[in-house]
């Protein structure tokens, strides 16, 4: 009897311990997973892989039912001409893309905005409060861009549309480039908010987002010998690299690629005209005078002192659904540079989704 009871108070310690244990090893597990997904939310591929298998349909570009905007192939845009483009299939635009545009529009009086959209856009979108409003300018066009009209890349557009896992990211990437080499421009992100004319600035122009890497969230390149010279390399190295479920398939790696080809020296900080067959190449505090990793200082309360700059990339892939205070440098830029759009949506601004 008295065995028994001992073996009974040891299998009751033994439990103890073991729940103890595991209790530990569940906290443990827990740290460990939060820390992780703290990396993972705070790396700019991996938001963009988790973004793009819940959004990878988007087979709506062929589909022109309903649409009423007009197509940019049947139109030939000014040499000053700043485009946007849309290949989500979302229908319209949310109050930080609208804002980017205004702001481009605000400081480019005697430029046209073209903001084209690979979807179909019905009356009832057109209708919606960001798109009536930005129609208010005189100076911004909203366009339809074709995929079945370009017939160099068609093979191309389909395989990205159909196969790729990043398709809305991977068809932008192949149409900026397309556009510009076509009709020459300045081509920005959604996410650039601009804050002085490109007026002073040369035709044939990109900027280093990095220390080794060119950003393609701001693009300049002329109808010029020096401008295709780049914009037919660029989408020869994106044609002959396409690559469905790789992520290293993306604008800003494959602009650096073909700039290390054509440059004389290797590292990035010493390109400039002079060493890149006339293609200016400017320093990140220009365009991206914030990096990445600091993006959340566009959000929370405070100042930005940054003087010169012509854009501020808002690094929407770790910004995205992110609260932006009322007092941050992202509200204060927005109700200087976008005080239209920032009006018509007042605190809603900047919200996910709207």
């Amino acid at each position: 009897m008295n065995k028994n009871k001992q073996l009974n108070c040891i299998s009751k310690k033994y439990f103890v311990l073991n729940t103890f244990s595991c209790i530990i090893l569940i906290i443990i597990y827990l740290t460990m997973y939060k820390e992780n997904i703290d990396d993972i939310a705070s790396d700019s591929e991996m938001y963009y892989w988790q973004s793009s298998l819940l959004n990878n349909n988007i087979s709506c570009v062929y589909n022109n039912k309903s649409d009423v905007l007009p197509s940019l192939e049947d139109h030939v845009p000014p040499e000053k001409s700043i485009y946007f483009i849309e290949t989500s299939c979302r229908n319209g635009l949310n109050s930080r893309e609208a804002c980017a545009v205004e702001s481009a529009a605000k400081a480019h009086s005697k430029w046209q905005i073209n903001v084209l959209f690979s979807n179909a856009i019905t009356a009832d979108t057109m209708n919606m409060s960001s798109l009536t409003t930005l129609k208010g300018f005189h100076n911004v066009k909203l366009m339809k861009i074709d995929i079945k009209k370009i017939k160099k890349f068609s093979q191309l557009a389909n395989k990205i549309i159909n196969k790729s896992i990043y398709p809305a990211e991977q068809l932008s990437h192949l149409l900026r480039f397309e556009t510009l080499r076509t009709w020459g421009g300045v081509y920005l992100d959604f996410d650039v908010i601009v804050v002085r004319s490109f007026d002073s600035l040369p035709k044939n122009w990109v900027a280093r987002e990095t220390a080794n890497s060119i950003g393609s969230a701001i693009l300049a390149f002329a109808r010029d010998d020096v401008g295709r010279n780049f914009s037919e390399a660029i989408l020869r190295e994106i044609n002959s690299t396409f690559v469905p479920n790789d992520w290293s398939y993306k604008g800003s790696d494959t602009v650096t690629r073909v700039f290390r080809r054509k440059c004389t020296p290797r590292k990035p900080v010493d390109w400039s005209a002079r060493t890149c067959q006339d293609f200016n190449v400017f320093d990140p505090t220009l365009f991206y005078p914030v990096g990445d990793f600091q993006s959340k200082v566009y959000l929370r309360e405070g100042h930005l002192r940054v003087g010169g700059v012509y854009t501020h990339h808002m690094w929407n892939q770790k910004t995205k659904g992110a609260i932006i205070h009322k007092d941050s440098p992202y509200a204060r830029l927005a109700r200087r540079f976008c005080p239209r759009i920032y009006k018509t949506f007042g605190q809603m601004f900047g919200e996910d989704g709207i």
